[in-house]
């Protein structure tokens, strides 16, 4: 079953019923003694929470737990949604032993979450069985706190399902504005500098200097411009940061590398473009007209150069 430490009912108490920690403690303390110590702190804040009506952990209607209602200290919990981001995998020694663990960020509609898998699951990882858009069901998992936030890790007895997913693609012509997804081939990617000034605070796109930070010292981020056409028509389909990274295969940091020490920074799109022109990409994102162009584009969300599976999964559905 899952934990929650006596600070967290508390804090979960006060958020529901608006009484103070003060009165809420004194609650605790008070069933305690009504009970003649047979009970736990943690047990009392429990019964107190139940008295008030405070739902400690809410459950979908499926029986899952929701991610924005996951807490660390959570054990054998059931979760599920789409895979947002696959991380590389890292290969480790303990003890004489090699092992690997892989991680994938995954959404439900209302968060997001990491989700580190061990040793025989990362293959899943690594041969592409589990990639972004992948609808993933885990059941008996644990929740800690992790170096880069909350996870949610599963153990040798947990379970884990998943079943890739097509998106219903919009024709290029029929493209009208809003969000949308469309699907074509990559026909032309600018050869120009990709990478763009950012705060390394905030994130904002800066000149100069940060108005929230002032004067710092530059982060960069890309922005990459792709043609995408389809038997209908064609379309100018914009990527920001992490798209970006998704549209040119390679992270930020190892595209800057290679600018900076070849003094080219347009050499990671011409690395790229063999290998991305002609290739059938997925788009996902919003549809909007340029106000410099007066042209509809798209302002990528998200980019999937698609393995022959979803392709086979695609054409079945048509």
């Amino acid at each position: 079953m899952f934990k929650l430490s006596v600070d967290e009912i508390i804090s979960k108490i006060n958020d529901s019923t608006q009484l103070s920690p003060d009165v809420i403690k004194g609650r605790i303390n008070s069933k305690i003694k009504e009970l003649s110590g047979l009970v736990s702190e943690e047990g009392a804040a429990h019964i107190v929470a139940n008295e008030l009506g405070v739902e400690l952990l809410k459950i979908s209607s499926s029986g899952k737990v929701d991610i924005e209602n996951l807490l660390p200290g959570l054990r054998n919990i059931d979760m599920g949604g789409t895979v947002s981001k696959v991380f590389p995998v890292y290969t480790f020694k303990k003890n004489d032993s090699e092992g690997k663990v892989g991680s994938m960020m995954v959404s439900d509609g209302t968060g997001e979450v990491r989700v580190v898998v061990w040793d025989h699951r990362v293959g899943l990882l690594e041969k592409g069985d589990i990639r972004e858009d992948t609808r993933i069901s885990v059941r008996g998992a644990f929740v800690k706190e992790g170096k880069y936030g909350m996870e949610v890790h599963l153990r040798s007895t947990s379970d884990l399902t998943f079943k890739r997913q097509v998106a219903k693609f919009t024709p290029i012509k029929d493209v009208a504005g809003g969000y949308v997804s469309i699907r074509g081939t990559v026909a032309d990617i600018p050869t120009k500098n990709p990478f763009f000034e950012v705060c390394p605070v905030c994130g904002r796109r800066i000149k100069a200097q940060c108005p929230e930070h002032g004067k710092v010292k530059p982060a960069y981020s890309m922005v990459v411009e792709l043609s995408l056409f389809d038997n209908t028509g064609s379309m100018r389909c914009v990527c920001f940061r992490n798209a970006a990274e998704s549209a040119l295969q390679t992270d930020g940091k190892s595209a800057l590398d290679i600018a900076m020490k070849n003094n080219d920074k347009s050499l990671p799109i011409k690395m790229a473009m063999s290998n991305v022109i002609g290739r059938t990409a997925y788009i996902h994102g919003n549809s909007k007209v340029n106000t410099f162009t007066k042209e509809l584009e798209i302002v990528v969300d998200k980019i999937i150069y698609p393995v022959p599976d979803d392709e086979l999964t695609y054409w079945r559905e048509q």
